[in-house]
């Protein structure tokens, strides 16, 4: 597995993330898709529409943010000889000033068989 192609869930669902939350459900035992939204939003996944939702999607395809973020872990990957982990991207919390001012932008968090990231529109390659 490697990097899921959480744009196409944004471009259908962007403005109903508990549904988008739905397609989580089989990586989380026992969880509701609320509860996996709750647990994703403490960790900077973006809350019920913020932002012009195809605006922010139109920007985060133009940067190839999932594409850029496969070659990076096909990289990263051969160096630490790492598992093969579904990787999520979702847009960030773009009200959360604390993860603006001082992660610009973004966050993630990880599981040992899952990694979530969270990316602002702010977020360049480097």
């Amino acid at each position: 597995m490697t990097v899921i192609r959480t744009d196409l869930w944004l471009l259908e669902q962007y403005d109903n993330p508990i549904e988008i939350c739905e397609k989580l459900t089989g990586y989380f035992k026992d969880a509701s898709a609320a509860e996996i939204y709750g647990h994703l939003t403490l960790h900077g996944m973006y809350r019920q529409p913020c932002d012009p939702g195809m605006n922010l999607m139109e920007k985060l395809w133009n940067k190839n943010i999932w594409e850029m973020v496969q070659h990076e872990e096909q990289q990263l990957k051969k160096i630490w000889k790492g598992p093969d982990v579904p990787i999520f991207i979702f847009p960030s919390d773009s009200n959360n000033r604390k993860l603006r001012q001082d992660f610009n932008g973004k966050s993630g968090i990880s599981f040992h068989d899952k990694l979530f990231l969270f990316i602002s529109e702010r977020n360049e390659e480097n």
